[in-house]
């Protein structure tokens, strides 16, 4: 787990956690992997679940 994670803003860590709730056994790899990642990669991680959301919840 990337220390630097731990130290991201509390919304970030919330959005991460919410978003691990909503999800499936399927969708919770992807959840693993952005505990995983380095802080740089946690942008693009944002990016992936926000196309991930539009994309199987066809959200607006």
């Amino acid at each position: 787990m990337c220390l630097r994670y731990a130290s991201a803003p509390t919304t970030i860590r919330s959005g991460y956690v919410d978003f691990h709730s909503l999800v499936s056994h399927q969708s919770s790899l992807l959840f693993i992997t952005c505990i995983q990642c380095s802080c740089i990669n946690i942008a693009l991680v944002i990016v992936q679940i926000h196309a991930y959301l539009l994309q199987e919840l066809r959200l607006p």
